[in-house]
């Protein structure tokens, strides 16, 4: 670790400046809390196992300074200029957030949106003690320095406690993040409780307005309930000069099921966590993970799933594709607990290289406490199957055309597991834009509506 000392003292007053808007006492309490425990945690270097092939630096030398409710409330942004992100699907709900903090000017009208979903802002002007509940339940899983910065600054984000209901919206939440000098950091909280029974589909959205520099440390608590199903998505595509560091959050209760989808298609250096527990008897989580990297990107994915109770299921399945110079890495530990027996573990990941320069490094791992489980891991690293882009072009596709349609069909396993239609096409149409003949890519693959 590097001590946070090194960094100059913006955070401090940032948090000072944070600290004068109307709060509870517990929730100031609560951010120095944090703060203090990032500064004892110190950033973490190259010389810490799970950052062994991510660094910081980046980071750790830019003056980020946050943003305040009133600038983002700023940004000129045109309802029109909202249509290129929305996923025209069926039912979808869309709350926007720019630089990390709600704008209810370009989101659904409140009358749209289920009760019980409002921004993390609102609900602790209005339900405060509720918040501190939901995070006291939430915040059980160990964290990092950043996601004890993230905890410092804790402002805004979306908070999702939908009533049951047969017909759930899909809840789009668009986190827009603005390029301007010095550059900008946005810490945002999703805090996502599924009751009892309950269905809740979710998507998270990030995307650059402007080329320029920005960071995004975010949180996603998901709580589910008693026999609850859970969809969430995660589409990353900010530009290349961003920093994405997230941590996706899942707790588990019996009989459960959690989809989780992380799509990480940009970004400059991202790093995406994901820490799973299973903490129900016959609760099931899939982790569906893809990641597309080209240029100098960084895609770094790290994963912990937890098995705590007898007859869990969890399986992860992740695909990567990196061109050019674009490194990934993934590390993945699954971990069964003393008397988790009878669970059901499954850990993929396989790699694409389209390059010479391309790097890969993957660490599939089992930790097994017990002796009645099935749990398998493993991990692949190769290229494209050169006889079948012969085979494509003996039937008069071009070279390029022949290896992109391939690409592509080994990303689309991952596609293909996503339920929503409307977020494969939107994935489909950002991978087809990656590869060569993108264009003719797209006809050839469009989906039908």
């Amino acid at each position: 670790m590097v001590a946070v000392a090194e960094q100059p003292d913006l955070y401090d007053r940032d948090l000072q400046r944070l600290q004068r808007h109307n709060a509870p006492d517990w929730l100031c309490d609560w951010r120095q809390r944090q703060m203090q425990r990032f500064r004892t945690l110190g950033w973490p270097t190259m010389k810490d196992e799970p950052w062994r092939f991510t660094s910081l630096k980046p980071v750790m030398d830019t003056p980020y300074t946050c943003v305040g409710p009133g600038e983002a409330h700023a940004a000129a942004i045109t309802p029109q200029a909202l249509e290129a992100w929305k996923l025209h699907q069926e039912g979808e709900r869309i709350l926007v957030f720019v630089d990390g903090h709600y704008r209810a000017d370009l989101s659904s009208p409140p009358a749209d949106l289920p009760q019980g979903v409002t921004s993390l802002a609102q609900a602790l002007r209005d339900t405060p003690e509720d918040v501190q509940a939901v995070l006291r339940r939430a915040n059980t899983v160990a964290m990092d320095a950043l996601a004890a910065l993230n905890g410092a600054f804790l402002l805004d984000g979306a908070c999702l406690q939908p009533a049951r209901t047969d017909t759930p919206p899909l809840l789009h939440l668009l986190y827009l993040a603005t390029s301007a000098a010095p550059p900008r950091v946005s810490h945002f909280q999703n805090l996502i409780v599924v009751p009892e029974g309950g269905q809740i589909t979710v998507v998270e959205h990030d995307v650059s307005l402007g080329a320029g520099r920005h960071w995004c440390n975010g949180i996603t608590h998901l709580l589910a309930g008693p026999n609850s199903h859970a969809r969430y998505y995660l589409l990353e595509e900010s530009n290349p000069q961003a920093v994405n560091t997230r941590l996706i959050h899942a707790h588990l209760d019996r009989d459960s099921r959690v989809e989780l989808h992380p799509a990480l298609l940009g970004g400059g250096l991202v790093r995406n966590n994901i820490h799973g527990v299973l903490d129900g008897e016959g609760s099931h989580l899939l982790v569906n993970g893809l990641f597309v990297g080209r240029g100098q990107q960084h895609l770094d994915n790290h994963m912990r799933i937890v098995h705590a109770r007898p007859r869990g299921e969890s399986h992860q399945f992740y695909q990567g594709v990196l061109g050019e110079e674009a490194q990934g890495v993934f590390a993945g530990r699954i971990v069964v607990q003393p008397g988790a027996q009878q669970t059901d573990a499954k850990q993929t990941n396989r790699n694409l290289l389209l390059s010479d320069e391309a790097r890969m490094n993957t660490q599939p791992q089992l930790e097994i406490h017990a002796d009645d489980v099935k749990c398998t891991h493993g991990a692949t690293v190769g290229r494209l199957d050169q006889e079948a882009v012969y085979y494509l072009q003996t039937r008069g596709l071009p070279l390029e055309l022949a290896q992109a349609l391939m690409t592509y069909a080994f990303a689309a396993q991952g596609l293909n597991r996503m339920n929503i239609a409307a977020v494969r096409r939107h994935l489909m149409r950002q991978l087809s834009a990656k590869l060569p003949h993108g264009r003719e890519l797209a006809q050839m693959i469009e989906e039908p509506v």
